[in-house]
């Protein structure tokens, strides 16, 4: 499989070819399960979509792929399986859409749920008064 700097990016970021070259460099020995880590940490949103398709792609072309990352859209968008752990216990584990919804899971690292009624920004703003 060919990797490419993204379509008409002559300047592309530094730190985006780096991460092109690690999962290069990682493909080269022709691995049957790839663990990335934090692959979409600092990649710009044009970034995180092209590694989100080359991800799918490897996967479809039939190799494992596990990723370590707290990028919570990202994972909820690329993956099919989900497994949350918060201080190395694992709190959750299932399909996106179920995990998204769990208390323990929104709490972690999607943030307090908020009460009924209650905007954001009253919370923010609470938050900062105490």
């Amino acid at each position: 499989m060919a990797i490419d700097l993204l379509p008409g990016a002559a300047g592309a970021d530094v730190l985006w070819q780096a991460r092109l070259v690690e999962i290069a460099r990682a493909l080269a020995t022709e691995p049957g399960l790839l663990l990335l880590y934090e692959v979409a940490s600092g990649l710009n949103p044009s970034e995180t979509t092209a590694v989100t398709q080359l991800i799918r792609d490897l996967s479809a072309g039939g190799l494992t792929v596990i990723l370590v990352e707290h990028d919570m859209r990202f994972i909820m968008e690329l993956c099919s399986a989900v497994t949350v752990l918060n201080f190395s216990a694992r709190i959750a584990s299932g399909a996106p859409a179920a995990i998204a919804s769990y208390p323990a899971v929104v709490t972690a690292y999607l943030g307090q749920p908020r009460p009924e009624g209650v905007s954001r920004r009253t919370i923010r703003r609470s938050s900062h008064l105490g």
